[in-house]
């Protein structure tokens, strides 16, 4: 990562500072959670920040009252001149990658980078991002208990509700952070590096993002491994062809892949054998559960057919026309933000 220590090592908790941030102008687009956790963290490493949110200000009363203490200087309603005025232009994830501000920041050479590629520069911790297009929430909550039982230090944010640049900086050496990531969230980043990936599924879905495409969709989610390198790791769904082909196909050289499924892998990952649950890594296997106490019904087949049906159904045809409303959206497609995050 591109950083240098703003401070000497005493603590795992103070603020580090990539290189070009302190004294740069920057501009964060969106003022709903992740927004403020992103002028907030910018703020504390000295850039010179700017928030613009086209909501009106009355939407935005508290968190505008929070950039008031915090001394940042804010517009709502409108995005005028001003938000143009900088070097950097961090977006929240809900903000339309086709919207007037992004394009115009664009034409101006201003660079564009997403909240969690930022707070990523800030952050010791490790981090193991999940993707896919259902399951993320469940997935990252569920690894958070593990490590919680584990006694292993560890946070969990991103898209399920606390901006990852609310907790990055705070994140020391020998934790966790657990980040439930949209595609969103992955359109602008450059050099954010999990050291564990997981990719659950790929569908299609929130396709008005992406003009329709879904190749342009499934290329987003799989940013979230394509800096990863020698050390890191990739988990993926070896049922699902889509995400198998992809990630067997496009990960990079160096990491390491551990497909989940209910067929048994010729390497390591993990598999149902005899109705066992079974987890195999460096050629030891340790059983885990029946697959019976899971309470997750169905086969592969049984949900092929199920997909099957449900994309010849016209709910699913005038949902993938249109692309789902997000769950939290920071920025509707119209450009006023309302929430943090995206469900993508």
């Amino acid at each position: 990562m591109r950083m240098t220590e703003a401070q000497s090592e005493e603590t795992d908790t103070v603020a580090v500072e990539p290189a070009g941030v302190r004294g740069r102008k920057v501009t964060v687009v969106g003022a709903a959670r992740s927004g403020i956790g992103a002028a907030r963290l910018l703020s504390a490493n000295g850039a010179s920040v700017f928030v613009t949110d086209l909501s009106p200000a009355g939407k935005l009363t508290t968190n505008l009252m929070e950039l008031k203490k915090n001394g940042i200087p804010f517009e709502a309603g409108e995005h005028t001149q001003r938000a143009y005025d900088a070097d950097l232009m961090v977006i929240s994830p809900g903000v339309p990658t086709d919207s007037e501000i992004i394009r115009e920041a664009g034409l101006k050479g201003i660079r564009i980078v997403s909240e969690i590629e930022m707070a990523s520069w800030f952050c010791r911790a490790a981090i193991a991002a999940v993707t896919g297009t259902n399951g993320k929430t469940t997935t990252a909550t569920l690894l958070g208990k593990l490590l919680d039982g584990a006694k292993i230090p560890s946070t969990v944010a991103g898209n399920i509700g606390t901006a990852f640049s609310g907790v990055a900086a705070g994140a020391g050496r020998g934790s966790v952070v657990v980040l439930e990531v949209s595609s969103f969230q992955l359109d602008y980043i450059e050099s954010f590096r999990p050291s564990v990936s997981v990719l659950l599924n790929i569908t299609p879905d929130h396709l008005n993002r992406y003009g329709g495409s879904f190749e342009r969709y499934a290329k987003s989610k799989c940013r979230v491994f394509e800096n990863q390198g020698s050390g890191d790791t990739i988990v993926y769904n070896a049922d699902d062809p889509e995400t198998r082909s992809r990630v067997e196909r496009l990960a990079p050289a160096g990491t390491r892949l551990l497909p989940f499924g209910l067929q048994e892998p010729s390497g390591d990952g993990a598999f149902s054998r005899g109705g066992t649950m079974v987890v195999r890594i460096g050629g030891a296997e340790t059983e885990v559960i029946d697959a019976a106490a899971i309470g997750i019904p169905g086969s592969t087949t049984s949900t092929t057919r199920w997909r099957r049906r449900w994309r010849r159904s016209p709910s699913a045809r005038s949902r993938n026309r249109r692309g789902r409303p997000s769950r939290n959206s920071g920025e509707s497609s119209t450009g006023s933000n309302s929430s943090a995050n995206s469900g993508a």
